[in-house]
C-alpha cells in the first residue's frame, strides 16, 4: 500500500495535476476518519513521530479545505505548490517512520532528523496559506 501510495502521488507530480481533488487524494486525513495508527502500525519508539505526523496531516487538510471554499482557481494554482510540499512531506515522513519501525539501527535519527524539517516546512506553508486571500494576488502579478 505504501509504495502504492507514493508512487501515485509521483505520477501525479509528474502530470502537474493541480486540482483539490488530486491533492484529496493522497491525503490520509484524521479529520475523515481515517487514522495512521490504524493503517500503519509502526513501533512504541516511533509512536510520537508518528503522533507528530497526525497533527502535520490536519494542518495539510485545513490548508486543502481552506483553499477548496475559496473556490477560486487562480488562488489554487498559486498556492498549489506548497499544497504539493505539504503532502510530500507528510507521505515521506510517514515513510521513513516505516523504515525505521523495520530497521530502526539504520533510519531512527534520520526518521527524527526528518520529521523535524517537515514540521517547520507545514508549518511554514500552513501560516502562509491560512493568511493568504485572493485579493492579495494583485501583489504577485507583475
Amino acid at each position: 500500500m505504501r509504495h502504492r501510495l507514493s508512487r501515485n502521488y509521483m505520477q501525479a507530480l509528474r502530470k502537474k495535476e493541480f486540482s483539490i481533488e488530486t491533492l484529496s487524494r493522497y491525503s490520509f486525513a484524521t479529520t475523515e476518519g481515517v487514522s495512521l495508527s490504524g493503517m500503519y502500525p509502526v513501533s512504541a519508539e516511533m509512536q510520537p513521530l508518528q503522533d507528530r505526523i497526525k497533527s502535520m496531516v490536519c494542518k495539510f487538510d485545513a490548508c486543502t479545505n481552506a483553499v477548496k471554499e475559496a473556490a477560486n482557481q487562480e488562488l489554487l494554482d498559486f498556492v498549489a505548490r506548497r499544497l504539493y510540499e505539504m503532502a510530500a512531506v507528510c507521505i515521506m515522513s510517514h515513510l521513513i517512520i516505516q523504515d525505521a519501525t523495520n530497521a530502526p539501527e539504520m533510519f531512527s535519527k534520520s526518521a527524527l532528523v526528518y520529521v523535524n524539517y517537515a514540521e517547520s516546512e507545514i508549518e511554514k506553508h500552513f501560516n502562509f496559506i491560512r493568511k493568504f486571500t485572493a485579493e492579495q494576488l494583485d501583489n504577485y502579478r507583475q
